[in-house]
């Protein structure tokens, strides 16, 4: 019972998002958004354990252009699991070792400072299936009535 009142109020969680995501930007905006979000949220199901689909620079073109130039599009990210943080990453250290998000306690002045979206592990395959189906369903409702 406890773990049903969990999933219905993180779905009322994404539902918000989505319904603000409608609401605050035109049509074709919100689709792209929610585009984006459902090919990050099925790249993550059809890979769960890869770092590469877990991890998103916030300085991505394709992000910034198809997610986060949209109202909202940072607020269903983060609704769907992704978690913002910072990490100073040096740029001659391998991708690889960039596994984890955390501030750096002895950065150097040839490391800087990158944003990231870090979708954690032990984010549930559940969650993001029905995190998946409601963003497919509005998604759906736009393609339909075509307009917000």
């Amino acid at each position: 019972r406890v773990q049903s009142l969990q999933s219905e109020r993180e779905r009322r969680s994404v539902s918000a998002c989505l319904q603000k995501l409608t609401e605050r930007n035109d049509p074709e905006t919100a689709r792209a958004a929610l585009l984006c979000v459902q090919q990050l949220l099925q790249a993550v199901l059809n890979k769960p354990s890869s770092q590469r689909v877990r991890r998103l620079r916030r300085s991505n073109a394709a992000l910034q252009r198809r997610l986060l130039c949209a109202d909202a599009g940072e607020a269903l990210l983060v609704a769907v699991g992704f978690e913002p943080c910072t990490d100073s990453v040096s740029p001659s250290r391998d991708e690889q070792q960039r596994t984890s998000c955390s501030n750096s306690p002895g950065a150097t002045d040839r490391e800087e400072e990158e944003s990231w979206f870090v979708l954690p592990p032990s984010l549930a395959a559940p969650f993001l299936q029905m995190s998946l189906q409601t963003i497919s369903e509005h998604a759906d409702t736009i393609a339909t009535n075509g307009s917000r």
